[in-house]
């Protein structure tokens, strides 16, 4: 399975790359979250067919704007960033900048939603930052 999620992120810098080469950051994050939603849709709008539960009601204003806060700046702004990382750096240095979006989905649950995280969370994401410090790229400095 781990094999599988890194041959697969390996996949996605190599091809985001070559279209980084060709699509500006904001173009290429605007058509990535809108084939995400596209393959997602369809089963948001099944759900709520089959009387599933009510994701469209009994939520605050609150946290509506939490959950626009986190699509916004959790993915929009950290795809954007790496988009833009990936169009201006090698692809082995994209792949690592790639490693730490787990790390910012957590702190951003963290700072907007005040969730708690214990020393194992710590603990993996002090992994994930060595990671980039202990395994290079394989690339040459310039």
């Amino acid at each position: 399975m781990v094999f599988g999620g890194l041959v697969s992120a390996a996949a996605y810098v190599l091809v985001a790359r070559g279209i980084a080469d060709r699509v500006d950051a904001l173009t290429m994050t605007a058509h990535q979250s809108a084939f995400g939603l596209a393959v997602i849709l369809p089963f948001g709008v099944a759900e709520v067919v089959r009387g599933g539960p009510r994701l469209l009601t009994g939520h605050s204003a609150g946290g509506w704007l939490i959950a626009l806060a986190i699509g916004v700046f959790g993915f929009g702004a950290s795809f954007l960033l790496y988009n833009f990382a990936l169009a201006t750096v090698r692809a082995g240095r994209a792949g690592i900048i790639l490693r730490l979006l787990p790390v910012f989905g957590v702190l951003s649950a963290v700072a907007v939603l005040g969730e708690r995280i214990g020393g194992w969370q710590w603990c993996g994401a002090a992994l994930i930052v060595a990671s980039i410090f202990v395994f290079p790229d394989g690339e040459p400095e310039d």
